[in-house]
Parts: structure tokens; C-alpha cells; sequence
């Protein structure tokens, strides 16, 4: 498993009106209460999903939204109190030259293997813009491929984490109508880590037909590759 910065992502726009700065200024202040409410709920269903699945964990470090700092980890429990917090901070702030319009959730990620599971930091983090209603979830790991960025094998890494992240990205997807998602399902994504749809994939294709690949465990990888990307 490797991580570096920003290896792929995934874009979101929920369905709604995209505001600039200045047209979200002008709003009444009764609108916008009722904007931030509906946006960060939104928010809110996002992270939970992330939460169960354990893919982002968010974290005290450099962590700052919306001008609220946290000074430790999120709990599960305290998501909605913590979105609350969000919510008080920007109707109290908001004046017509101060307006906080975007975030970036940091924090830990749980790493599945055979013997047990571990934390790290720094594999996925989101971010979010109020204006738009959307958010970029983005991957810093190779970790939910069976083989890693420097063609090392990491087969029991991949079939415990990848489908995580993919059942994670397909739930998002099911919360709302959205105007804009990139990848989509079927759609490829181009980027240092090829992904399709929601799924990570590797520039080495079929890895079972390589000579060092360990013959006793094709038809274990071929079953997954042929379920989790769709050959």
C-alpha cells in the first residue's frame, strides 16, 4: 500500500441552485438559514455513510470547517452535534464581506488485512463548497487494488477494502438527484490511479496472466476483479 498526494477522486453536485459569492450575499437572512440548514444535512448523510463504512474518520489534525476548529476526533455519535456547531458558526458569522463558503474534512481511515485492521491518516479526505451543494472525495492510496502503484501484490488488501469504498461512494450516489457526477457509474476516470465508476482499478490489466503472479491464488483474484470491476 502506497500513499501520496491525490492519486484520484470522485465529484458530486447535488441538483439545485449553484450560487456565486455575491448571489449568496444578497440572500435574505431567512434564506439563508434555510440554505446552510438543508446544504449541511446533506453534508451530514455524506459523512455518516463514510462513517460506517470507515473510510473517513475525521480527525482533529489541521482540521478547521467553517471556522469551527475541533480539537479531537469526531465521534460517530457526534456527527449531528457537530454539523449543529457548523450550522450556529456560519448564521453567526455571516455578514455581507465575511462568509465561509468551503471546507476539507481531514482524518483517519480504517485499513482492513488478514490479521486484523489499522488507521491511517491521510488517505481520504472531502471537500466540500456550500455554493454549489457538492463536495470531491479524494483518494491518496492505492490500497483498494490488488496490485500497488509499484507493481507489488496486494491481493487480500484489495478484496477486504475495495468494495468498501465502492458500497460507500454507490450509497452517496442514492441519498439525492445530483446534476453532476464524475466518475458515474460505467464512466471511466483518467487520473494517476485509473478508476470506473466507482471502483479503483490498475494500469496493469489482467494481472492473473502475469508471469510472477502466485498461480494459487487466480481464481480467487479473477472472481474478484470479474465482481468488483465488471469483466
Amino acid at each position: 500500500m502506497i500513499i501520496k498526494p491525490h492519486l484520484c477522486s470522485w465529484s458530486f453536485d447535488k441538483e439545485g441552485t449553484i450560487y456565486s459569492k455575491e448571489s449568496f450575499s444578497i440572500l435574505e437572512k431567512d434564506s439563508i438559514k434555510d440554505v446552510v440548514d438543508s446544504r449541511l444535512d446533506f453534508l451530514l448523510e455524506v459523512l455518516e455513510i463514510l462513517y460506517d463504512e470507515q473510510i473517513l474518520l475525521i480527525d482533529n489534525v489541521n482540521l478547521r470547517i467553517f471556522e469551527v476548529e475541533c480539537h479531537r476526533a469526531v465521534k460517530s455519535s457526534e456527527l449531528p452535534m457537530f454539523i449543529q456547531r457548523v450550522k450556529a458558526e456560519i448564521k453567526q458569522d455571516f455578514t455581507k464581506n465575511k462568509i465561509p463558503f468551503s471546507c476539507v474534512l481531514l482524518g483517519r481511515t480504517i485499513v482492513k488485512n488478514k490479521t486484523g485492521e489499522k488507521e491511517y491518516k491521510g488517505i481520504i479526505d472531502l471537500s466540500y463548497s456550500l455554493l454549489r451543494n457538492g463536495f470531491e472525495l479524494n483518494n491518496h492510496s492505492d490500497m483498494w487494488s490488488p496490485m500497488d502503484i509499484n507493481d507489488n501484490y496486494q491481493i487480500d488488501m484489495a478484496i477486504l477494502n475495495g468494495p468498501r469504498l465502492e458500497r460507500s461512494l454507490t450509497k452517496i450516489k442514492a441519498l439525492a438527484n445530483y446534476s453532476f457526477i464524475c466518475p458515474d457509474e460505467g464512466e471511466y476516470g483518467d487520473e494517476e490511479l485509473p478508476q470506473l465508476g466507482f471502483r479503483v482499478l490498475t494500469y496493469q490489466g489482467d494481472i492473473t496472466e502475469r508471469d510472477d503472479f502466485p498461480k494459487q491464488r487466480k481464481e480467487e483474484v479473477k472472481r474478484f476483479i470479474g465482481s468488483y470491476i465488471g469483466n
